[in-house]
């Protein structure tokens, strides 16, 4: 038996009634509107509804003829809603209004509101009259809102953990400025001893204070990645060993991937350097590292490698891909090149995702999670530096991302130069008694009469009695911008020359207590040799004399 013979007669006239007064009224409106019975008995069956409603649900006019509207609700919200039909029908509210959530034809969940009134026919039997706005797109917009302001959170934490590495960051390239010249003063006293005691004798202490300075040298790398990863640091390009860049990098790794997902690294006896921003590429290798973490949330393995790579003239050719790469390197010039690949063994991606993969926000998660810039950054970064970066992957075969990378120009470490030192005066201004120490005996050795001072005023009634030939001032100091000192400076003793040392970076603002010229600032930690070598520089003539 049908359903249609179980309406009573009169139900069946009211339905027919209702259709065709509603086809009248809102057959074509744009909005989803139904009408359902309120008659006990036969309570939430539908009357009648317009096509709006048939293209948002995705059921046929015969799938509703007769059907429950309350069973197209969602099992966990139908309670609210019958009770709110409930009192409609007994009169205690003349209206409705509700977030649900619909069940479509195909199971699919359909958020909405919905708007209800209670209405009357003609035959003076009321009925239940219901708007339904689709909220789907609405929900959407949620949740890219949640996930914005999830990333502007984690910005906001991360700008405070940039401010808090600054400061941390200041006072310890003090100490390794402190340590790391100390070192080099003790080596040169090793090599006199050395050679008048033989090797023998003092080749275990030698040994020792390699592995100092190695140690001093690794917290150094570690404190510019930690400015470097709370983005406080932007690097100029630089010879960067990418194999002691990944070593340095090791830990911070491991605590992005978790212990489930293991790295295995690969480095080329005698890659090359690369000459880039080091900053930029420690992030490049994180955003890849955290995107191969996204993709086995059940673990898995990341491989990294780096080795050489000869780019030949026609890197493509017939349309087939080279070692090198593919179609993407065709731009390139030929030359010599790093490759850098970051691999996991996750579940890989079909042609079309690889072929988005770069796209700014494109991401394979869900849309509550958020996706952003990172493969579109790497990308970036590669190609500023005169590179590539490309991506290889198939269907649970895994994925690799690729960064190709122009060797630097000169691989070999650059040549210290030795110059003797005249007859000149240093007055050193730093509040840090180690660092006033520790440059006071580099540059005594090197033959310079030094002087010291604690602070700006102080060292301005210095240079009001004495002359002074070059002034090494730190940026920050007590009582006196870098600045006003600078100023002072050029006013009382003219010819003298001045460099500025700091363990901060620059503001990208033209700020009234940095040094005017960028060239005219150390930044510590700085070598034996750095420090020697700026001075020699500044004396010369070949830096900015004073401020502007």
């Amino acid at each position: 038996m049908s359903f249609e013979k179980r309406i009573p007669d009169d139900a069946r006239n009211l339905r027919d009634s209702v259709t065709d007064q509603f086809r009248q009224w809102y057959g074509t409106v744009p909005l989803a509107v139904i009408a359902t019975s309120l008659r006990p008995g036969n309570e939430h069956r539908y009357l009648a509804f317009n096509d709006a409603y048939l293209d948002l649900t995705g059921y046929s006019a015969d799938d509703l003829r007769g059907r429950d509207f309350l069973g197209d609700v969602h099992p966990e919200d139908q309670q609210e809603v019958e009770a709110g039909v409930v009192r409609l029908g007994a009169g205690e509210a003349e209206r409705l209004r509700l977030v649900t959530r619909l069940l479509g034809r195909a199971g699919e969940i359909v958020p909405a509101r919905l708007a209800c009134a209670a209405a009357r026919h003609d035959s003076g039997e009321h009925y239940l009259l219901t708007c339904v706005e689709d909220l789907t797109e609405s929900e959407q917009l949620r949740a890219e809102l949640r996930g914005l302001e999830l990333r502007v959170s984690r910005s906001s934490r991360l700008e405070s953990v940039g401010h808090l590495a600054g400061g941390f960051a200041h006072d310890f390239k003090d100490m390794l400025t402190v340590i790391g010249n100390y070192a080099s003063l003790v080596r040169e006293e090793l090599s006199v001893a050395e050679a008048t005691e033989g090797k023998a004798r003092w080749g275990p202490a030698r040994r020792d204070l390699e592995k100092a300075e190695e140690a001093a040298g690794r917290a150094q790398r570690l404190i510019a990645h930690l400015l470097a990863f709370a983005e406080r640091e932007d690097s100029a390009p630089t010879a960067v060993n990418p194999g002691e860049l990944l070593g340095d990098l090791s830990v911070i790794l491991v605590e992005i991937l978790g212990e489930n997902i293991p790295v295995d690294s690969q480095i080329a006896t005698g890659a090359w350097p690369v000459e880039v921003a080091r900053a930029q590429l420690e992030q490049a290798i994180v955003n890849i590292i955290r995107n191969a973490r996204e993709a086995m949330p059940g673990g898995g393995r990341v491989s990294v490698s780096v080795r050489n790579a000869e780019l030949p003239e026609s890197p493509v050719r017939d349309g087939n891909r080279t070692e090198a790469g593919g179609p993407e390197l065709a731009g390139l010039p030929p030359g010599r090149y790093v490759n850098l690949s970051i691999t996991d063994n996750g579940p890989g991606m079909d042609e079309a995702t690889a072929a988005r993969a770069f796209e700014p926000f494109f991401t394979t998660r869900d849309r509550d999670r958020s996706s952003g810039l990172g493969l579109t950054g790497v990308r970036r970064f590669a190609t500023a530096h005169g590179g590539s970066a490309y991506l290889r992957a198939r269907p649970g075969g895994g994925t690799t991302v690729t960064l190709l990378l122009p060797a630097a120009a000169d691989s070999g470490s650059p040549e210290l130069r030795v110059r003797p030192a005249p007859a000149t005066t240093v007055l050193v201004v730093d509040d840090e008694p180690a660092i006033r120490d520790v440059a006071h005996r580099v540059l005594s050795a090197a033959g310079y009469r030094v002087q010291t001072a604690v602070n700006g005023p102080e060292a301005i009634r210095v240079l009001r009695h004495e002359q002074i030939d070059l002034v090494l001032a730190d940026v920050v100091m007590p009582g006196m911008t870098a600045r006003a000192f600078g100023a002072q400076v050029a006013e009382i003793r003219p010819g003298t020359r001045l460099l500025f040392m700091s363990g901060y970076q620059p503001p990208d603002d033209d700020t009234a207590d940095w040094p005017a010229a960028a060239r005219q600032v150390l930044a510590k930690p700085f070598s034996r040799a750095a420090l020697l070598g700026r001075v020699i520089d500044v004396l010369a003539g070949t830096e900015p004399a004073r401020q502007a």
